[in-house]
């Protein structure tokens, strides 16, 4: 029978997989970091991540667009839409060009909430500023790799 990663990790001391669990870990500090930031905001951390996504991509987003961006159903991001409209961080208009579409900006409070919320990977940034800049380079081609090749995996 096959070993699993986990088995790999653990029983074999197989670097490969020490590396998958060791980014699996990262991004579960990544997650609860996130999770901190929306708390305080009383958001969810899809909601945060549409706050940031709105306010630092220069297209004006439309439900569709954001749910591409962030790889979730339409459905899952109107039902996230919802109630930053009703708290009025985010104002929804119909599209000039398309009746069905509408365009999403972020009201003055919504403006500060993102602002606010965008520090929550100041403690992830802090750790590695201090990285050497070869290693940060080489760390961002091995990344980037991974993630285009696991982006071509769900096509």
């Amino acid at each position: 029978m096959a070993k699993t990663v986990f088995e790999k990790a653990f029983l074999q001391k197989d670097i490969n997989a020490i590396l998958v669990l060791s980014l699996e870990k990262l991004n579960q500090s990544i997650d609860d970091l996130l999770w901190r930031q929306a708390m305080e905001h009383g958001l969810s951390p899809l909601q945060i991540r549409l706050l940031l996504i709105i306010r630092h991509k220069a297209e004006i987003f439309t439900a569709s667009q954001l749910a591409a961006e962030l790889n979730v159903a339409k459905a899952t991001i109107s039902v996230a839409l919802k109630p930053l409209i009703e708290k009025k961080l985010i104002l929804k208009r119909k599209s000039a060009t398309d009746n069905r579409a509408s365009a999403l900006k972020l009201t003055e409070w919504g403006e500060q909430i993102a602002h606010i919320a965008g520090f929550y990977f100041e403690p992830l940034y802090q750790l590695i500023v201090p990285i050497d800049k070869s290693e940060k380079e080489l760390m961002l081609k091995n990344i980037s790799g991974i993630l285009g090749k696991l982006n071509a995996l769900k096509k």
